[in-house]
């Protein structure tokens, strides 16, 4: 949906996609990817038209205490681009944590990535990503 604050920052129009999970997890491993893919519609003559993928694709190991490491890192892929901008590509390593506050489980995260292919133009070459999750439990499983 076009919800940018300014025209620099977003394509000013609605864009739909498909997308997909596969994940793989186990008592020692989280592994896996969510993968979308992003098409402008309703495009008028002079606007801009995308097509941009975004994958995350994660790596987790779950330790003792409720502590978590790993990366989970968004590569893109803009598909309109030449190829000098098209792909960013980080890794990472960062730190989750499960925490109960109340009644309420949390996940506490920080994260550094580092982009070895970034756009020319635009790319950043190192990010921090910090998260704070509330956790709800599932309807779909048993108590």
């Amino acid at each position: 949906m076009p919800t940018a604050t300014d025209d620099n920052l977003g394509s000013g129009n609605w864009q739909v996609g498909p997308a997909a999970l596969a994940m793989y997890i186990s008592q020692k491993l989280i592994v896996g990817t969510l993968a979308q893919q992003w098409w402008s519609v309703g495009v008028e003559e002079g606007e801009a038209n995308t097509s941009i993928l975004n994958a995350q694709y994660f790596i987790l190991l779950p330790m003792s205490g409720g502590w978590q490491i790993g990366m989970t890192p968004n590569v893109i892929v803009n598909w309109k681009a030449d190829s000098d901008n098209a792909v960013t590509f980080p890794v990472g390593l960062g730190f989750w944590k499960m925490l109960k506050l109340g009644n309420t489980m949390t996940q506490w995260s920080v994260e550094g990535q580092y982009s070895i292919i970034s756009p020319e133009l635009y790319g950043a070459e190192w990010n921090i990503r910090a998260l704070v999750k509330i956790v709800l439990k599932s309807p779909f499983m048993g108590r």
